[in-house]
């Protein structure tokens, strides 16, 4: 089974492959996702069920860097069960076999009810989980319940939409949702896309209000971040099929218009002089998913 693991070529299912779980306490590079995935039953049934499901097990290596880079998180992860077993499940996609050979740009829930995204083209092979640095897929190992995609990074599940968008530096987006007591309420959405102008967005905004004598008003402001916010969830897989402008209603009930050209995605408003383009993409939160404008709607 090691060798399975370690190898560098893609392996044939076949009637005799061991369960997902057999492979994991196997593999001399899982020894530390064996003793916790031990620690949680649930966890363990899943892997030794029928499935079919694709598993994402990270390495030793992979929890080593965990705790180099963010100890926090780490200690948390090994010591909270709770915690401890929603990560576990957000490594694992029930109900599908994900292959690796091909092309492939798609959004999936996991076990525990979060996103992450499989992104395959012909240089990486990668999944991403928020803003996590793309964990990549280092081999494959097939299961009788499935397959077995293993990592080099352990997977987070997401963050609620205003820690996301700190972390993603949209500070300025942040810092006013904050002003007008909006962070509860954004944070308590679900299955809806934001587009969150990044801070330069906003500076050029306060600007362009200052050259025409307009003070921005707490209304304004809260009208303007609402604006910003779409029900419903919608990735660039979506958006970039969209090369006919279409209107969506936001949670401000005012309408924007989204359209794709050349591989890039715009957003209008009806008071928009230039139109906002979407620059970081696909950036998934508990709520749903946030993409990065370079314009305020």
């Amino acid at each position: 089974i090691s060798s399975v693991l370690l190898g560098s070529q893609p392996i044939s299912k076949a009637a005799t492959d061991p369960s997902a779980y057999d492979v994991m306490i196997a593999s001399p590079v899982h020894r530390t996702l064996t003793r916790l995935v031990s620690t949680v039953q649930p966890v363990a049934e899943l892997l030794k069920s029928n499935g079919p499901f694709t598993f994402f097990p990270p390495t030793d290596a992979a929890f080593v860097k965990l705790n180099s880079t963010d100890p926090a998180t780490f200690n948390a992860v090994t010591t909270d069960s709770d915690l401890l077993s929603r990560v576990l499940q957000y490594h694992v996609v029930p109900g599908e076999v994900i292959e690796v050979e091909r092309p492939l740009y798609r959004f999936y829930t996991t076990a525990m009810g979060g996103v992450l995204n499989v992104d395959i083209t012909a240089s990486k092979k990668s999944v991403a989980a928020g803003l996590d640095g793309s964990p990549r897929i280092i081999n494959t190992a097939p299961t009788n319940n499935g397959v077995i995609q293993i990592l080099d990074t352990v997977l987070i599940p997401p963050i609620s939409a205003t820690k996301t968008a700190t972390k993603a530096i949209l500070t300025s987006f942040v810092s006013n949702v904050e002003k007008q007591n909006l962070t509860e309420t954004v944070d308590s959405l679900t299955n809806v896309t934001i587009f969150a102008p990044n801070n330069k967005a906003f500076t050029d905004f306060g600007s362009f209000l200052s050259s025409k004598g307009i003070s921005l008003t707490n209304s304004m402001l809260q009208y303007e971040l609402r604006l910003h916010i779409v029900p419903g969830i919608l990735y660039t897989t979506d958006l970039l099929n969209m090369t006919t402008a279409r209107n969506f209603r936001t949670i401000a009930n005012d309408t924007i218009s989204i359209r794709s050209t050349g591989g890039k995605i715009f957003i209008n408003g009806t008071g928009n002089i230039d139109f906002a383009q979407v620059l970081l993409a696909d950036v998934v939160h508990t709520g749903g998913v946030l993409h990065s404008t370079n314009n305020l709607i």
